[in-house]
């Protein structure tokens, strides 16, 4: 950050806001740094500082006019530009967001922050949306933070930067190789282990179990963090979904048990004995046995309650183990009972499949209109 001198007064008011805001206090500094500029309306730093407050505080418009004072008093300092980027970005103002961005590469190329900031605003400049300006856009993001990265070559947030732009680039080797530098260089950032999990298991370098057990340290350590609650919900209806995959292998396993649909010119008679009918159960449970050992030594503490808290809220994730559930459910029916019309048995098997099939197109339907609308929203 670039040095900027003040008045004694002002440096004292200055540290006096530092404190508070480090201690969480954002609410009493910006009250403070308002008394000074009451005082002194040309002290920059004081400027400064109240905007690092306002964006503390959610207070994008705030934060837009103080750093835009800070710019307007020094112009030639990169510290000032850095701060109305992140304003104008809190606000979405995108396009003044990344010409701030420039102007403070332009006031201070040699701080790796003001290249990570070009970076951000790229990042998140819609640009004009073909294929080919979205490309040359992450293109020029890619290059800034290359540059942040020469500056500052031990900066997990550089790291954590790089991982973002080449996952929107569609490099997912190259973004979770970032990530592994984040967690060499601060083992304790959660965040950035849930997400190189996640792109592990995208990479088929990691299970779905793996990917939830890192949903749940990391919300272990943030309880509010709602984005990491929302991650997790995803993680838990990936695994309630594949349920239903297991109930129709039992389904397909019934089914050739009770001769439901027999080949040849003489197809055995019915009903089945009960040996045969007896062997159709201990294969439906024998398979949901191995799943549910295999789930539950995999799975963290806390994630069957999880996943029960989920199916409770939830319509569209409740409807993977209730379907899953009617598919057993016709299994069971079509060995346990001894039927002596073929009908009947053919009727509860496409009875089982049918069900089980419709919901998961109306899931996967559903889900595709969340996605495309950017929100994976699972308590709509």
């Amino acid at each position: 950050m670039s040095a900027v001198p003040a008045a004694p007064h002002g440096e004292e008011i200055a540290a006096k806001a530092d404190a508070l805001l480090a201690a969480g206090y954002a609410q009493q500094a910006a009250g403070l740094l308002g008394q000074r500029l009451a005082e002194e309306p040309g002290d920059a730093v004081a400027w400064g500082h109240l905007a690092r407050c306002r964006l503390d505080l959610e207070d994008g418009p705030g934060a837009v006019e103080a750093a835009s004072q800070l710019v307007r008093l020094r112009p030639e300092l990169g510290w000032g530009y850095r701060l109305l980027t992140s304003a104008l970005l809190r606000e979405r103002r995108l396009p003044e967001a990344l010409t701030a961005a420039r102007e403070a590469v332009r006031a201070d190329p040699e701080s790796w922050t003001t290249h990570w900031t070009l970076s951000e605003a790229l990042r998140r400049l819609p640009g004009d949306r073909s294929e080919e300006g979205i490309r040359r856009q992450l293109n020029e993001a890619a290059e800034a933070v290359r540059e942040a990265l020469r500056l500052a070559p031990d900066e997990p947030k550089v790291y954590r930067q790089i991982s973002l732009i080449q996952h929107m680039r569609g490099h997912r080797r190259e973004a979770a190789q970032a990530l592994t530098e984040v967690l060499r260089l601060d083992p304790a950032d959660a965040g950035a282990r849930a997400d190189l999990v996640r792109l592990q298991e995208e990479l088929g370098d990691a299970r779905l179990t793996d990917v939830i057990s890192a949903g749940s340290g990391l919300l272990a350590g943030a309880p509010d963090d709602e984005v990491a609650r929302h991650n997790l919900d995803v993680g838990y209806h990936r695994l309630l979904r594949r349920a239903r995959w297991i109930a129709l292998l039992c389904l397909v396993v019934a089914a050739v048990a009770a001769r439901a649909f027999p080949t040849g010119d003489d197809p055995r008679e019915l009903p089945v004995e009960w040996g045969t009918r007896l062997y159709g159960l201990a294969w439906i449970a024998g398979i949901w046995a191995v799943s549910l050992l295999i789930a539950w030594r995999r799975l963290p503490r806390g994630a069957w309650r999880g996943m029960r808290a989920l199916c409770a809220r939830s319509w569209l994730a409740r409807s993977a183990p209730l379907s899953a559930a009617w598919c057993v459910l016709c299994a069971v029916a079509v060995v346990a009972v001894g039927w002596t019309d073929r009908a009947v048995v053919q009727t509860l098997v496409h009875a089982g499949w049918a069900v089980n099939l419709v919901v998961m197109y109306a899931d996967h339907a559903r889900r595709k209109v969340l996605l495309e609308r950017g929100r994976y929203d699972l308590y709509g």
